[in-house]
């Protein structure tokens, strides 16, 4: 290879290397930008004060010990895959959204949701009835106002009452509903299983009972229910209105199998 032909491969290469570059980091760029786009993005509700009063009908479940410990299976959810704004149903595993009709078996069962945590000036609250007939499920209505004691589906006054460390049974009551809330590890009708930034994962789990017409009196294990069929309805004011908004009030029929 003589003196010019060096000189010319020499330039040649230089050249190319000089294309190829700019390519290389452009390409390095966009990796970056796909990496960060999905970040979740959660957004904070407003805070205002409500009061409410509870019906005392939990005398009996002083005498009851519940196991309300999760095994390690319940922690696995991945709170980016969930719906925030939903509440679901749990059993043997399974997460299902509620809505229009559930199959369960006659077994212990959660409900689940978010939330933000109860403070004294910020009184964040879940509301859940549950009922045998119908009639009394379709009272439950998108726009009641619920600082109005006249309104009684998830008014104001007929929470019902329970022990400082939450419900011992499900209550099939007409007017009453269970006033579920989470404080602290401390005061919690609800337990954590979950938390990002200010959202809470809250599990209400179910493994007793007590239909209105037995007064009080009787507490069944879930298994031992002699009912087919019941109606859901469950309203959480996350933005402490006070009104049932949409997006707030969900309600299903769960049918055991």
């Amino acid at each position: 290879m003589n003196y010019r032909t060096t000189i010319i491969f020499f330039i040649s290469l230089t050249f190319s290397q000089s294309c190829v570059t700019p390519k290389l980091q452009k390409s390095e760029k966009i990796q970056v930008k796909e990496k960060n786009k999905d970040k979740p993005v959660l957004l904070k509700q407003e805070s205002n004060t409500r009061e409410t009063n509870n019906l005392d009908l939990s005398k009996n479940d002083k005498e009851i010990n519940q196991d309300d410990t999760l095994s390690e299976n319940d922690m696995l959810s991945n709170i980016y895959n969930d719906k925030i704004d939903e509440v679901y149903i749990y059993q043997n595993g399974e997460e299902r959204l509620i809505k229009g009709e559930i199959k369960l078996t006659k077994s212990k069962f959660s409900i689940r949701f978010y939330n933000y945590a109860y403070l004294d000036k910020s009184r964040y609250n879940a509301r859940l009835r549950v009922t045998q007939y119908k009639r009394d499920f379709k009272k439950n209505k998108i726009g009641a106002i619920t600082n109005d004691l006249s309104n009684v589906p998830f008014s104001d006054g007929w929470g019902i009452e329970a022990p400082s460390n939450g419900y011992k049974r499900l209550w099939f009551m007409e007017k009453g509903y269970h006033y579920l809330y989470y404080k602290s590890e401390v005061d919690r009708r609800l337990t954590l299983i979950d938390k990002v930034d200010e959202w809470l994962k809250l599990d209400f789990e179910i493994n007793n009972f007590t239909i209105d017409k037995d007064k009080g009196g009787s507490l069944n294990v879930i298994e031992d229910i002699l009912i087919d069929q019941f109606y859901l309805a469950i309203y959480i004011d996350r933005n402490l209105n006070n009104t049932i908004d949409k997006g707030e009030l969900f309600k299903c029929k769960v049918v055991f199998r």
